[in-house]
């Protein structure tokens, strides 16, 4: 994968789920230095990448500059989205057995 062009690794990066985002610039410094991008962490947060759900209007988000805000906003919005499915899985079979 080092051999992928940088676009390419943001772009797969965008398509992923923060976790996932996180996880990979941990890998090595190249990734970190491809992936680590605000147009990256807020692609994850337009898609919702990973967790379904509404998706909300995250124009506000052009207003932060740093990369690092947009990452822990990009991580607490997977985080929200996941509690939320989590939530309506056990409302739903809790509904079934009912």
């Amino acid at each position: 994968m080092n051999t992928l062009p940088p676009e390419t690794l943001q772009r797969i990066a965008s398509h992923s789920s923060c976790d996932s985002v996180l996880a990979l610039i941990r890998v090595s410094r190249h990734f970190y230095n491809t992936c680590y991008d605000k147009a990256v962490f807020k692609a994850v947060i337009r898609n919702g990448n990973g967790c379904g759900g509404k998706l909300w209007d995250c124009a506000f988000i052009a207003d932060i500059t740093s990369t690092s805000d947009l990452a822990r906003l990009a991580l607490a919005d997977f985080r929200a989205r996941t509690w939320l499915n989590e939530t309506e899985i056990e409302r739903d079979v809790s509904n079934f057995w009912t």
